[in-house]
């Protein structure tokens, strides 16, 4: 209960100081936050506040982005408990972007795969892709997988 209440605290203390288009200065600790609220089962709106007013300038569906994949993680972990959060090996593209994707498993072994993507804007960490989706071709998609025939 009291590592729920100080994750709960932390995560307010962060979102309290984003504002519009706010950089990450760490990925990793940034990783660690959308981490520890899927953990949570996004308890207390923390989908929300860890990623609103991160998102790259130019990005223009930052509410969309979020509210899409907050629906479809909460539909999806319904009345389960989650197994696991698996991260797979970080890909860094043109040293501008990185990509970081996660499979989430149930406690009924289900899966959900978690795409988030950022953007270096001259110097300047951003979210700028959000997505997340069970079906096998979307999970496939982000983890580079032949498609099956």
């Amino acid at each position: 209960m009291l590592k729920k209440a100080v994750f709960c605290l932390s995560l307010l203390a962060i979102a309290g100081s984003a504002c519009a288009n706010e950089a990450i200065a760490y990925k990793d600790e940034f990783e660690n936050q959308y981490v520890q609220c899927i953990q949570s089962k996004l308890a207390e709106g923390c989908w929300d506040k860890v990623f609103s007013g991160h998102f790259d300038p130019s990005q223009s569906k930052e509410k969309e982005l979020i509210s899409k994949s907050q629906s479809v993680l909460s539909a999806w972990i319904g009345q389960h408990d989650l197994y696991k959060v698996h991260l797979s090996p970080k890909e860094t593209k043109g040293e501008v972007f990185e990509n970081r994707t996660y499979l989430i498993e149930r406690d009924d072994g289900a899966l959900v795969g978690l795409y988030v993507g950022f953007r270096q804007v001259k110097g300047e960490w951003f979210v700028y892709e959000l997505m997340d989706g069970a079906d096998d071709t979307f999970i496939r998609s982000i983890l580079h997988m032949p498609k099956i025939k």
